[in-house]
């Protein structure tokens, strides 16, 4: 399936917020794809990216951190079987070296 996709996004990082790195991202994505036959005039998704990180460096384990990420995804369709909506929150560890 061919799609052709445009997108931007902006992130800010080393935002402190009491004991906490912060970093916040958006990204806004538009894709169109054009040889989609089954519904006239094809299908374009308009999707934005929401997430924000914190790392805690005040806890280290053999030398990594704690980094919690809460990440939300819309996705808008002109199809509605397309349309999704995630919200997912997930923890990772940065290494302190």
């Amino acid at each position: 399936m061919d799609r052709s996709q445009i997108g931007a996004g902006i992130s800010i990082g080393g935002i402190e917020i009491g004991p906490f790195d912060t970093s916040i991202s958006l990204e806004g994505t538009f894709a169109d794809y054009s040889k989609w036959t089954l519904t006239p005039g094809g299908r374009q998704d308009i999707s934005v990216d929401a997430r924000i990180e914190a790392a805690y460096g005040a806890i280290s384990f053999l030398g990594f951190s704690p980094i919690l990420t809460l990440r939300t995804l819309q996705t808008d369709s002109n199809l509605d079987i397309f349309d999704r909506s995630q919200t997912s929150l997930g923890l990772s560890f940065r290494s302190n070296f």
